[in-house]
């Protein structure tokens, strides 16, 4: 979570010169923003003789925590629009010389060749691969969309919500399933599915799961939210709107996240409310 930077700095000054102008710090968007902007600024005041190559992945999301923003996609967390820390100009403005952006095509030799220019030239480089992620990409788009409109229209400042529980009501519209059972009976794939499904149907789709006993015979849980928005991938217990137990001995593990008044009788006694309501 960040340490590349730090780590990469370190063997190009260890290393013999041969093998240290082969190393590479490979980091993505939102970790760079959060842990990695403090290794760029080392990178410029304490510099390797041989130079250092930063590459940064920008696929304009937090995506390995549940696609959250983060201060360099240019949205709150509502996905409102707000001022963005533009990651190429950062790098410029404390020096760096080399700063490419570059949108990595499969098939093509560009990335190998800007790469390997930056690893022979001796000097501090930054490549930004840049591509917004393929599962969100639908709504990436209608977010600067809506950016592009409100900055023609009036500046993010002025810009009001709809109504004083509009933030609430975008996060109610969402469907909630929870999926119980053991090691080997197909819940993660289930999951997969389910979640495949709603981001084909044009959902956002956020999805989470329990796997640490996921051997044969362990306890397995997931977790499928989707919706117009959805901000976290955990389904708050009593708030599933579905819930589905894969075997007879999990049957009352995921009703007990399930809403009030969609509880089985064995569901209630093992969550230890009413049998009945």
């Amino acid at each position: 979570m960040g340490a590349s930077l730090g780590v990469g700095l370190g063997l190009r000054h260890v290393l013999p010169p041969d093998q240290a102008r082969r190393v590479v710090s490979v980091i993505g968007d939102s970790t760079f923003v959060h842990s990695g902007i403090s290794g760029l600024v080392e990178m410029v005041y304490n510099p390797p003789p041989n130079g250092h190559v930063l590459i940064i992945l920008d696929n304009s999301t937090t995506a390995m925590t549940g696609h959250q923003e983060h201060p360099g996609t240019g949205r709150k967390l509502d996905h409102e629009p707000t001022g963005k820390v533009v990651i190429e100009d950062l790098a410029r403005s404390l020096g760096i010389r080399r700063v490419h952006v570059i949108n990595p095509r499969f098939g093509t030799d560009e990335f190998d060749r800007l790469l390997t220019e930056c690893l022979e030239s001796n000097e501090l480089a930054v490549i930004i691969a840049r591509r917004p992620c393929i599962l969100i990409a639908k709504q990436l788009k209608q977010y600067e969309d809506q950016r592009c409109e409100c900055d023609a229209a009036r500046p993010p400042s002025l810009i009001r919500p709809e109504h004083p529980n509009h933030f609430l009501s975008r996060m109610s519209k969402v469907t909630n399933i929870v999926v119980a059972g053991l090691g080997g009976q197909g819940v993660l794939k289930g999951t997969d599915i389910l979640a495949d499904v709603a981001l084909r149907a044009g959902y956002d789709v956020k999805k989470s799961e329990i796997k640490g006993m996921s051997q044969r015979g362990g306890s397995v849980t997931g977790d499928v939210r989707f919706g117009d928005q959805v901000f976290s991938p955990m389904v708050p217990g009593g708030e599933a709107d579905f819930s589905a137990g894969a075997g007879a001995d999990t049957s009352g593990d995921a009703p007990v996240y399930a809403a009030p008044g969609r509880r089985p009788d064995h569901a209630r006694r093992r969550a230890g409310g009413p049998v009945a309501e």
